[in-house]
């Protein structure tokens, strides 16, 4: 402690001056400022950079590279940086070096494949901006005017949202791993025969189903809300956030009262199905049309419509698929239906229609 008034007089006599002395160089014209150090630095950087410059072979794939270097590593960063330090760090603090005793297995797995769902919720709906900086949700110069398509700079922001997500699963599970190495030896592989008598292997095997339908919700919930960013209006997103905490809360307090009452859960079950198709009909008919209209804009291409398309179908078949599955074991094969239809209406189609429109909205006004 008897260093600190030497260091703070040893400071405020050298860099008081200093600036002092930069600003009159500045005023009098004879130093350009901090701009000369920074012309300095890229002269020094240049030689010592680890990679040459990049080339892309297509709009696509340079696209792509800035929206993954500007919000590619936002969730693998936090969440898969959560689950390799925090969780561990925690854990071993815990087991090693005190007293505590540690939480359940069943505890520890719970937060970390919650933490993904969770902060891709929250994160995600950023991703239609193209500054994550920049509050004013105005489109950077450089976006408007580049040559592109607007359904070329959604097809980016797709891509590039579920190239983090497969990142982000795959830092959680090592994670998920590392924590039960942590418990102890023979932790990580101890309950494999209660789940299936076939090994440790089949287990692995079996989770790989499990962890596509994670990284699928993931990627949904990154996705979500993408259309009314792209609109780069404050109020269409005021009223997206409004309809869907409005619709959630409807639907948690629909199931409390279908729990309750016994009359109201018979009759939603045997209305679901119909009204899921319903939804489901009117969804496409949605989609087909907006479509046809950024088709007709030349908002989006027939490339990106097969994509967009494609991949929502293979996703809605591998979800129903699995539904399938959990409803075998479950022994209740009738909830099939329910559990496909309702997988189709969760996957998102009609906002990713509407996105290029949007986009086209906010490029050209």
């Amino acid at each position: 402690t008897r260093w600190r008034w030497p260091i703070l007089i040893a400071l405020l006599a050298t860099v008081v001056p200093a600036a002092w002395g930069g600003l009159k160089m500045v005023r009098q014209g004879r130093w350009d400022g901090p701009s000369s150090i920074a012309r300095f630095w890229s002269h020094v950087r240049s030689p010592l950079a680890w990679s040459p410059r990049r080339r892309f072979h297509s709009a696509f794939g340079a696209q792509f590279w800035l929206e993954w270097r500007r919000q590619g590593w936002r969730l693998p960063g936090i969440s898969g940086g959560l689950a390799l330090l925090v969780v561990p760090i925690t854990l071993l603090a815990t087991t090693k070096l005190g007293a505590l005793k540690p939480p359940p297995l069943e505890v520890i797995l719970s937060i970390l494949v919650l933490m993904p769902l969770l902060f891709s919720g929250v994160i995600g709906h950023a991703l239609g901006k193209f500054d994550p900086l920049d509050s004013t949700r105005e489109m950077p110069v450089y976006i408007a005017v580049r040559p592109m398509t607007d359904g070329g700079f959604v097809m980016a922001k797709l891509v590039m949202a579920l190239a983090a997500s497969v990142l982000t699963w795959l830092l959680t599970l090592a994670g998920a791993c590392l924590c039960l190495v942590i418990m102890g030896t023979g932790t990580l592989f101890s309950k494999a025969g209660s789940v299936t008598p076939y090994g440790p292997v089949a287990l692995a095997i079996g989770c790989v189903p499990l962890l596509l339908l994670l990284v699928i919700l993931t990627w949904k919930n990154m996705v979500a809300g993408i259309g009314a960013v792209l609109t780069g209006r404050q109020w269409i997103v005021t009223i997206f956030l409004c309809k869907s905490a409005f619709f959630y809360t409807g639907l948690l307090l629909l199931g409390e009262f279908a729990i309750i009452d016994q009359d109201l859960r018979k009759a939603l079950l045997h209305w679901l199905p119909g009204l899921l198709i319903v939804l489901l009909a009117a969804k496409i008919v949605f989609s087909i049309c907006a479509f046809a209209w950024g088709l007709r804009r030349n908002a989006i291409t027939a490339w990106a419509v097969g994509w967009t398309v494609g991949g929502w179908f293979v996703c809605g078949l591998f979800v129903a698929g699995y539904g399938g599955l959990v409803c075998h074991a479950m022994n209740k094969p009738e909830l099939w239906i329910w559990a496909a239809l309702a997988g189709f209406l969760v996957l998102p189609l009609a906002e990713l229609a509407i996105a290029p429109l949007a986009l086209a909205w906010n490029r050209h006004r």
